[in-house]
C-alpha cells in the first residue's frame, strides 16, 4: 500500500478513495499520516470472521466518487497494484469518449522478483522492476490460471485487456453502468462488469504505452482460492436486456 501510494502521488493531481475492510496491516495509520489526499472509509458493520467480496466495498468507493466527490473520471484497484507514472494521464485520455472501459496491462511479480525488489529503494526508482534479471519470460500464475496470457511479454502485446486490476472510465460511463454488482464468488468483481461491457458492446481499451502499465505486487491471502474453474462456476452474466437496467445511485 505505501508503494502504491507513493506513486499515485506523483500522478496528475486526483483523489484517492481508500475503502479499509478490516485490514490487519495498518492501512489506518499508512492513509492517515500519508502525504497524498486520501479519503479513508473504514467498514465496520461485519460480523466476526464474515467474509465480504470486492464488489461490496468498491460499490461504495464508485458511490462515494460520484456524488461526495462528483469525480469526472473512476478508476478502481487493489492496495497491491501500483501504477505507472503516466497510468493515469493515458487512461483519462483513452475514457473521454464517455463510452470506453480502459484498462491498464499488469505485471505481475512472482515472490521471488517481490523479494528482490524489497531490497532497493521503490521511491526512487519506481519501474526497477522492469529491469529484474529474467522477469520477462517467467510467472509462476500460469500454474492456477492455466494460460499464458498473464505471462509479461504476451501481457505487452496485448491491445485490449479485460482486467480490473486498474480500470474505469468516465463519470457518464459509471452512471450508466450502475458500479458492479456483489456477489460470493471470488472473481466475479472483473467477470461481472467484462460481461455487462461486452453486452453493451462496450469499447475497452488498453493505453499502448509502457509508462501506462501497472505493477501487481504478491500478497500473501490464504482465502484467496486457486481453482479458478470453481471460482468462475457461479458468475453472473448479463444479457442486452438486464444490462441496461439502471441502478439507482442514491447520493
Amino acid at each position: 500500500l505505501q508503494r502504491s501510494l507513493q506513486l499515485y502521488a506523483k500522478q496528475d493531481p486526483m483523489m484517492l478513495v481508500v475503502i479499509d475492510d478490516g485490514s490487519t496491516d495498518n492501512t489506518e495509520d499508512i492513509c492517515r499520516y500519508h502525504s497524498a489526499l486520501i479519503h479513508y472509509i473504514k467498514l465496520t458493520d461485519k460480523e466476526p470472521g464474515e467474509w465480504r467480496d470486492s464488489a461490496s466495498f468498491l460499490n461504495l468507493g464508485i458511490r462515494y466518487a460520484l456524488h461526495q466527490l462528483e469525480a469526472k473520471h473512476i478508476f478502481i484497484t487493489h492496495p497491491e497494484v501500483i501504477p505507472g507514472l503516466w497510468t493515469i494521464r493515458y487512461a483519462v485520455e483513452c475514457a473521454k469518449d464517455n463510452n470506453t472501459w480502459v484498462s491498464c496491462k499488469p505485471w505481475y511479480l512472482s515472490y521471488e522478483e517481490q523479494a528482490v525488489l524489497d531490497k532497493y529503494d521503490w521511491k526512487n526508482n519506481p519501474h526497477l522492476v522492469t529491469t529484474i534479471p529474467g522477469f520477462y519470460g517467467k510467472s509462476e500464475l500460469t500454474g492456477y490460471f492455466g494460460f499464458k496470457d498473464y505471462l509479461p511479454e504476451n501481457i505487452e502485446k496485448t491491445d485490449i485487456w479485460h482486467s480490473w486490476l486498474f480500470g474505469g472510465g468516465s463519470r457518464e460511463f459509471w452512471l450508466r453502468f450502475g458500479g458492479l454488482n456483489p456477489t460470493k464468488t471470488w472473481g466475479s468483481v472483473d467477470m461481472d462488469l467484462m460481461n455487462r461491457r461486452n453486452a453493451g458492446n462496450v469499447k475497452t481499451v488498453t493505453p499502448n504505452y509502457k509508462l501506462s502499465m501497472v505493477v501487481h505486487q504478491n500478497h500473501d491471502d490464504l482465502g484467496t482460492p486457486k481453482d479458478m474453474n470453481a471460482a468462475m462456476r457461479n458468475v453472473p452474466v448479463y444479457d442486452n436486456t438486464n444490462c441496461f437496467k439502471p441502478e439507482l445511485l442514491a447520493p
